[in-house]
C-alpha cells in the first residue's frame, strides 16, 4: 500500500524515496511511468502507459479531491483505536 500522491505526482515527475519510487518516461513511441518497489531483498520495476496512468488519477481525484482525505477516512482515529486497545 502506498499513498497516491507518489502516483498523481510520479506522472509529472520523480517522486518517492526508499521502498517506493515513481516516475515519468518520456519515449519517441509512448510516453510511460514506471514504479519501482523494493524491500530491501527484493525489487520489481513495474510500468504503465502514461495515458493510462493519467485517467485512473484524473478518476481518483474525482473521487476524493486532493487534500480532502480526511473527510473520508480518518487515519488518526483509526491509529488511535488500534494503539489505546
Amino acid at each position: 500500500m502506498f499513498s497516491r500522491d507518489l502516483l498523481l505526482d510520479g506522472e509529472a515527475c520523480a517522486t518517492g524515496a526508499g521502498d517506493i519510487r515513481v516516475w515519468p518516461r518520456r519515449r519517441r513511441s509512448e510516453p510511460r511511468v514506471y514504479l519501482a518497489f523494493s524491500n530491501g531483498e527484493q525489487s520489481c520495476v513495474v510500468s504503465a502507459r502514461a495515458k493510462d496512468v493519467r485517467a485512473l488519477c484524473r478518476r481518483l481525484v474525482e473521487l476524493v479531491p486532493r487534500g480532502e482525505e480526511q473527510r473520508h477516512y480518518d487515519l488518526d482515529a483509526e491509529l488511535d483505536g488500534l494503539l489505546i486497545r
